[in-house]
């Protein structure tokens, strides 16, 4: 699907473990691994604070709409806009629209936040 204003985000996944052991007896870990997701349409998502108070809407998180079938990991960082530190809400391995009435795949849409 082809968006006029979508985006793309970086995802940086942690490295597995390569079945070895270190000296001090750690597994060792693999590199990370960094992919790009194109053309995703992304959405600020604010705080709970009344903006007619403060005179400021505050960005705490973004909502994605991600193409179907993509997965995302708790432990994966994002980086979106070109600002690093952002991690996925929830469990996306079963995210995705799939329609019951004409069967299109419309995909995933996924909220992240700052990571902590």
């Amino acid at each position: 699907m082809s968006y006029r204003a979508a985006e793309t985000i970086t995802v940086t996944r942690k490295g597995v473990p390569t079945g070895g052991y270190d000296s001090g007896g750690y597994p060792i870990v693999g590199a990370d691994t960094t992919f790009p997701i194109v053309r995703v349409p992304v959405a600020p998502a604010g705080s709970t604070e009344d903006p007619q108070t403060l005179g400021l809407w505050v960005v705490t998180g973004f909502t994605l709409y991600l193409p179907y079938g993509t997965i995302l990991l708790p432990t994966d960082r994002i980086e979106i806009r070109g600002i690093p530190g952002w991690q996925v809400v929830g469990d996306t391995t079963a995210s995705g629209y799939l329609s019951p009435f004409s069967g299109k795949k419309a995909g995933a849409v996924v909220s992240v936040k700052r990571a902590s």
